[in-house]
């Protein structure tokens, strides 16, 4: 019976980037992938959604903007050490405002694609 599952930091394999974001991934159990995920400084991910799967994301460095909404107009300021959730099929994207690399730590629950790349959301 297996009780713990350990999966080391070399054996995370590169993720779909999102513009300028980008991510290194891994399944860790059925319905479950995690990610580590990084933006330079003043860099922008692309529009892009996790499907059917709720993201569950950590930031441990920096500062992040994330924008969502019609037309991208709400926005949210997180900072190191703040939890956030992105519920499935949510268009958004990560800014990071600040002067050091943004890392972000990632769980995808659910099934499907982890990401999906799309143009900005419908203005309405």
């Amino acid at each position: 019976m297996n009780r713990v599952r350990v999966v080391r930091g070399g054996e995370l394999q590169p993720g779909l980037a999102s513009h300028d974001m980008s991510r290194r991934m891994t399944d860790v159990a059925d319905g479950v992938s995690a990610a580590v995920a990084r933006n330079l400084p003043n860099a922008i991910s692309g529009w892009h959604h996790h499907g059917e799967r709720t993201a569950c994301v950590y930031l441990l460095q920096g500062q992040l903007r994330l924008e969502c909404g019609a037309g991208g107009r709400e926005a949210v300021d997180v900072s190191a050490g703040d939890f956030y959730v992105i519920f499935p099929n949510t268009i958004h994207r990560e800014q990071n405002p600040g002067t050091e690399d943004q890392v972000l730590i990632a769980f995808y629950l659910g099934s499907g694609p982890t990401v999906v790349n799309v143009d900005a959301p419908e203005t309405e």
